[in-house]
């Protein structure tokens, strides 16, 4: 059996979200309950891919992989925010170029960027 819940970030289970066994067909999807639960009962053995969806919500992870090839239970948890919230951002760090290098700036390499909200310190 494989059974879980959908929550949002804050907590608050989400209702009515398709959780579905990736590659099994629509016998393999269940609605979330008021209680953001849901519940594959009497599944063979196997390796199971698991993916919640809807249009408007990411899910963190986006799928898991379960395992019940030697297990015979397992528990998963999905957590969702609004894809509103989310932006991308891409680019790269450059600093100044040697004096005399024929060039103003040169990338550098392994520099990782964090970006965090508005008024949010630094964690």
């Amino acid at each position: 059996m494989i059974e879980g819940k959908v929550t949002l970030i804050g907590g608050e289970p989400l209702a009515g979200i398709p959780v579905g066994i990736v590659g099994r067909g629509e016998d393999m999807l269940r609605l979330t309950s008021e209680n953001g639960k849901f519940a594959f009962r009497d599944l063979p053995p196997g390796v199971y891919l698991v993916a919640p969806h809807h249009p408007e919500l990411e899910f963190f992870p986006p799928y898991r992989a379960i395992d019940l090839r030697d297990a015979r239970h397992a528990e998963i948890h999905f957590n969702a925010a609004p894809s509103v919230i989310f932006h991308r951002v891409c680019g790269f760090v450059v600093a100044p170029a040697p004096p005399g290098s024929g060039t103003e700036l040169v990338p550098v390499p392994a520099i990782q960027v964090r970006a965090n909200l508005v008024g949010q310190p630094n964690e």
